[in-house]
């Protein structure tokens, strides 16, 4: 890897493996890490090329396990609503209150041939407090975080399945605002595991 970006006239430092890494911690909450720092959820889990050049300048942009983006150096104190605006007009989750916060999604159709639905368009975040959410494509939940959360699956008859219960496309907002706050919530134990290869 580091020949790669060597050829390709990037600049990189490998870093060595810590303990922590490996540990489970809980979610960084998106929003000012102290007055030079902000952490930013990409919604989905993806960036575009322009939120990517929206965070800049900074003097880092660090990637998180948690599907976002620390930005160093140049990110907005608390006072500055204005940064913080700009980068919510683009999409990106910038407060823990964001209705998107603990919504994930597969890759959904058309990316995957196993998929039954594009559930990436489907997504809705219901509530914004609450249980994480996560939408799948089929059976085997490919991303779903640890712990639990409202499982959300798509089926062949292009509805959804929200922790059991049939939901039609249409209910799907109603169907998980109920289950985020717990309603319905169940720790949910996929029958397949994540890491099944498509």
């Amino acid at each position: 890897m580091a020949g790669a970006l060597d050829r390709a006239g990037i600049a990189a430092e490998p870093v060595p493996p810590a303990e922590s890494l490996l540990v489970h911690a809980p979610p960084l909450a998106p929003g000012p890490l102290g007055a030079a720092s902000l952490h930013v959820l990409a919604p989905l889990g993806r960036l575009t090329a322009a939120q990517l050049r929206a965070l800049l300048p900074a003097e880092e942009v660090r990637l998180t396990p948690w599907r976002g983006a620390v930005v160093v150096g140049a990110a907005p104190g608390h006072q500055d609503h204005a940064r913080l605006a700009a980068l919510d007009s683009l999409g990106l989750i910038t407060r823990p209150d964001s209705p998107w916060a603990g919504v994930s999604a597969c890759t959904g159709r058309p990316g995957c041939a196993k998929s039954l639905a594009d559930v990436r368009a489907d997504a809705a975040p219901g509530s914004a407090r609450g249980l994480p959410v996560h939408y799948s494509g089929c059976e085997r939940r490919c991303g779903h975080p640890h712990g639990t959360w409202v499982d959300v699956v798509a089926t062949a008859d292009g509805a959804y399945l929200v922790d059991g219960a049939p939901t039609p496309r249409t209910a799907l907002h109603d169907a998980v605002t109920t289950a985020r706050n717990g309603a319905i919530a169940r720790a949910t134990t996929p029958s397949t595991p994540a890491e099944t290869t498509r």
